[in-house]
C-alpha cells in the first residue's frame, strides 16, 4: 500500500518542523520546503528518515508563484502525489500599532502569510481535485488566535492576514468539497516559537488563560487530527488544548496526546453541531408558538395549543350577555288610552 505523501510549506523549524517528525513516525512520506535554514532542514528530513518514511528537503520562498509550482513538482517528482499539505509558512513582522508599521512590513506580513497560503492553497487544489485527474486529498492551513482578537497594539495586520486565511477556508472548502479536497484551518494562540519577537512571548505569558503558551506538540497533533478529518471548512481554535493534553505533552506520551487532540476536535465539531441542532429547534418552536388570544371580556391571555386559540378567536359574546341583550332589543308596546 503507497503511503501518503505530505507537503509543509515552511517545514524546517517550529509547528512544520515538529509536524514533519511527527507525520513520518505515523506513516508520511514527507517534503519538507524551508527557505534559508538548509541545516534546520536537513535535521527534519534525517528524523522523518530514521522513523521508517522517506523524506526530501525543497528550498523555495513561498510567497512567488514560480517557486510554489516548482516546489510541488519536486515533491510529487520525488516522492509521489501529493496527497496532504500543511501551510506553515509564516512571519509576525515587527510589532507595533498599525500607525507606526511600515509599508514593507505590512507588506512582508500579507505575502507571506496570505497571499503566498493562497498561492500555495491553488497549486494542492490544482493536483489534488479529481475534476483535475488527482484522488483527493487534505489541506490544512495554519490560521492564529489573532484573527479572532485582533492583534490590537502588536500586529494587527497579521490578524488580518489571518483573517483572510479563516475566509479563505470557508469559502474554498465548498468550492472543493465534491472535488475530494478536506480543507480545514487550525488557529493556535500564542505558541512557544521563534516567530515571536525577543521578549514578547514571556510579556503576554501571564494574560493568558492558563498563564502558559501553547506547546508546539500540541499543535501538531491537532493538525494531523484535521488532516485526517472528514469535515470540512472546520476554523478550529487551538489556545491551550486542555489540561489532558498538556498533560500528557509533559510526560511526552505523544499517542495519548495525540488521541486527547483528536478527542478535542471532535468535541468542537459535536458541540458545534448540537448548537445548530438546538437553534433550529428553537425556531421551529417559536414558529409555533399561537399568538395571543383576547376573550370576550377583553383579558388577554396566551392560548396554549392551537385548538385553544382556535376556540378562543372564534368565541363570541357569553351567553348571558347575549340573552340580556336580546331581551334589551325586544321591543316594547304601552298600551294607551
Amino acid at each position: 500500500m503507497a503511503r501518503p505523501v505530505l507537503l509543509i510549506a515552511g517545514g524546517s523549524r517550529g509547528i512544520g518542523a515538529c509536524t514533519a517528525k511527527f507525520a513520518g513516525a505515523r506513516g508520511y512520506d514527507v517534503a519538507v520546503n524551508y527557505k534559508s535554514n538548509t541545516k534546520a532542514a536537513a535535521d527534519v528530513v534525517d528524523a522523518v528518515k530514521a522513523a521508517g518514511g522517506k523524506a526530501v528537503a525543497i528550498q523555495g520562498d513561498m510567497v512567488s508563484e514560480e517557486t510554489i509550482e516548482r516546489v510541488f513538482d519536486q515533491a510529487t517528482k520525488e516522492l509521489g502525489p501529493i496527497t496532504h499539505f500543511v501551510h506553515c509558512a509564516g512571519i509576525g513582522g515587527k510589532n507595533s500599532k498599525l500607525e507606526a508599521a511600515s509599508a514593507a512590513t505590512i507588506r512582508e506580513v500579507i505575502d507571506v502569510n496570505l497571499y503566498g497560503g493562497i498561492l500555495c492553497a491553488r497549486a494542492a487544489v490544482r493536483r489534488m481535485s479529481t475534476a483535475n485527474g488527482g484522488k483527493g486529498g487534505s489541506i490544512v492551513m495554519l490560521g492564529s488566535i489573532a484573527s479572532v482578537t485582533g492583534g490590537a497594539g502588536e500586529y494587527v495586520f497579521y490578524a488580518a492576514a489571518k483573517g483572510g486565511i479563516d475566509a479563505l477556508t470557508v469559502g474554498l472548502a465548498r468550492e472543493v468539497a465534491k472535488e475530494g479536497i478536506r480543507f480545514n484551518t487550525i488557529r493556535p494562540g500564542p505558541t512557544k516559537t521563534d516567530i515571536h519577537e525577543p521578549g514578547r512571548l514571556e510579556r503576554i505569558t501571564p494574560l493568558l488563560p492558563m498563564a502558559r503558551p501553547t506547546i508546539v506538540v500540541g499543535i501538531n497533533q491537532t493538525i494531523m487530527a484535521a488532516l485526517a478529518m472528514v469535515t470540512i471548512a472546520a476554523l478550529i481554535d487551538a489556545p491551550g488544548l486542555g489540561k489532558t493534553v498538556l498533560k500528557a505533552l509533559e510526560t511526552q506520551d505523544v499517542g495519548t496526546a495525540f488521541n486527547a487532540g483528536l478527542a478535542i476536535v471532535v468535541l468542537a465539531i459535536v458541540l458545534d453541531r448540537v448548537t445548530a441542532a438546538a437553534a433550529a429547534r428553537g425556531a421551529r418552536a417559536r414558529r409555533r408558538t399561537p399568538r395571543l388570544a383576547r376573550d370576550a371580556v377583553g383579558h388577554v391571555r396566551p392560548a396554549s395549543t392551537h385548538g385553544e386559540s382556535f376556540r378562543l378567536h372564534q368565541r363570541r359574546t357569553p351567553r348571558w350577555s347575549a340573552r340580556k341583550m336580546a331581551h334589551s332589543a325586544r321591543p316594547r308596546f304601552r298600551a294607551h288610552g
